[in-house]
C-alpha cells in the first residue's frame, strides 16, 4: 500500500494534471517529494521482507513500484539543487522537511 500511495504522489509530480485539484495535488507532491522518497525506501524495504516471507506476488508489485518511485521523487530536489547552484547559492533541507523560523528578520529583495 506504501508503494501505491508513493507511486501516485510521484506520478502527479512527472504528469501534466488535467484539472485544477490535480494540480493542488502535484504541487503538494512536489513538496514533499523527500518525504515520498522515504515513503517508497519503506515500501522498498517492506516489500523485500514480505519476498522472503514467500509472498511472490505482492512482494514483487511492491518492489517494482518502490524502485520506479524513488528516481521520480528525487527529481524535485535535483531541480532545485540545479536552480540554486545556478545562482551561486545553497539549499538547506532542515527548514524545509521539519519547518522552523530563523532568528533573523527578512531583507526585502527590491528596497
Amino acid at each position: 500500500m506504501t508503494g501505491c500511495v508513493a507511486t501516485l504522489a510521484c506520478l502527479c509530480i512527472v504528469l501534466p494534471a488535467p484539472s485544477a485539484q490535480f494540480a493542488w495535488w502535484s504541487v503538494l507532491a512536489s513538496e514533499g517529494s523527500l518525504w515520498v522518497a522515504g515513503l517508497s525506501v519503506l515500501g522498498v524495504i517492506l516489500s523485500l521482507a514480505t519476498l522472503a516471507a514467500g509472498f511472490g506476488v505482492a512482494a514483487r508489485a511492491g518492489l517494482l513500484l518502490g524502485i520506479v518511485t524513488l528516481p521520480l521523487a528525487i527529481i524535485p530536489p535535483v531541480q532545485a539543487a540545479v536552480v540554486a547552484r545556478s545562482h551561486r547559492s545553497t539549499i538547506g533541507l532542515h527548514p524545509d522537511l521539519f519547518g522552523g523560523e530563523t532568528d533573523q528578520p527578512r531583507k526585502c529583495l527590491n528596497p
